[in-house]
């Protein structure tokens, strides 16, 4: 018996060592990213049919999407705490079935809290939710990132501040912001894969000090959304440290 354990102990020292410790913050398998999303445009997206003929091609080129992550990692990267925005300026009504959007010009807010690793995890991040109305991104600046969405029982009031470049305030919908009487969710969120989503109403959408070129601020308009996100996350891919491996 003591050969046997002998021999067991020794064949153990070779065994490979194919992958360092986890750094801190380092997700090792799978993950699922949770978090709350706000929505701004520069037109009505609760509204009547005729209502948004009417502003086809007219108003609604500039949107601002913005992400507050509650729990999870992206790609392996925790990500707890942080936030980000996305910034839109398009050539054309964002959302219109009949013309495309682009070019597109960006400007991403990343938070100044996070880490290289978390920057870059971010952006890809970003880049994958927001698809081709997120591909040119002209400038990024990190900044302060705030979300607040608890604020009534409704769940429809929401305050964002992105230092003094971006800020959005939302109330819940009421039956006195009818205007025709048949409104509905005309344009729906410019992202996906989003629960308890709903359209809220915009007490402000502001946007300022950018490469844009273009500041605006929008009131007392039906241009916003409130969601939930979760996405599952694959494990990041394993590495093998040479100086870990041992040979027989």
């Amino acid at each position: 018996m003591k050969t046997l354990l002998a021999l067991l102990a020794a064949s153990a020292l070779t065994i490979p060592s194919f992958a360092r410790a986890p750094s801190d913050g380092a997700v090792t398998g799978p993950s699922t990213l949770r978090g709350d999303y706000l929505e701004a445009r520069t037109c009505d997206v609760w509204v009547g049919t005729c209502f948004a003929n009417s502003e086809v091609g007219e108003t609604g080129r500039q949107a601002t999407m913005v992400w507050k992550f509650t729990q999870g990692a992206w790609k392996g990267v925790e990500l707890k705490g942080l936030g980000a925005a996305l910034i839109i300026v398009a050539k054309s009504t964002l959302g219109d079935p009949w013309h495309s959007p682009l070019p597109v010009r960006n400007v991403l807010l990343v938070d100044q809290r996070a880490s290289d690793e978390q920057l870059k995890a971010i952006r890809d991040f970003v880049a994958t939710q927001s698809g081709e109305i997120g591909a040119n991104v002209i400038e990024e600046i990190a900044t302060t990132i705030a979300l607040k969405v608890d604020c009534c029982d409704k769940e429809g009031c929401a305050k964002f501040a992105a230092g003094e470049i971006a800020k959005i305030e939302t109330r819940c919908l009421h039956e006195q912001d009818k205007v025709c009487g048949h409104e509905e969710t005309y344009y729906p969120p410019l992202v996906g894969n989003l629960s308890d989503k709903h359209a809220v109403y915009t007490v402000e959408h502001s946007v300022k000090g950018t490469l844009l070129d273009l500041s605006w601020i929008d009131r007392d308009s039906r241009s916003a959304f409130l969601g939930k996100f979760e996405l599952e996350t694959p494990a990041p891919p394993r590495t093998v440290d040479p100086d870990e491996v041992k040979t027989r």
